[in-house]
């Protein structure tokens, strides 16, 4: 297993793509090679989005699994507590589609 770079800047942008994810009203959020990343409401004015890549290996990282490509569409489960409340994102990921990666809250 090749231990990929985890970039500051990815990180702090997943934390805060999460969170606004937890705020939302349930709807599922796609990230596509095709569009930009989503700016996200609240974060930081000088956060801009890192490259995707970077984004989708650390989704992949906090969701349990190896940041590698994989072959097939691959589920994983982020867990983290916001304000007290245990939350859960389910991650799909498609390395071989436009589609990338649909975050969905679960519950």
């Amino acid at each position: 297993m090749t231990k990929k770079t985890e970039y500051p800047h990815a990180v702090r942008y997943v934390n805060f793509l999460l969170y606004s994810l937890s705020k939302g009203d349930g709807t599922p959020m796609v990230l596509r090679k095709s569009e930009s990343l989503p700016k996200i409401e609240g974060a930081d004015k000088d956060l801009e989005a890192p490259p995707l890549d970077h984004v989708i290996n650390r989704l992949k990282s906090v969701a349990g699994l190896n940041p590698e490509p994989y072959a097939e569409p691959t589920r994983g489960t982020v867990s983290l507590t916001i304000g007290g409340k245990d939350c859960a994102v389910e991650c799909l990921f498609d390395d071989s589609a436009d589609c990338l990666c649909t975050l969905r809250m679960k519950g």
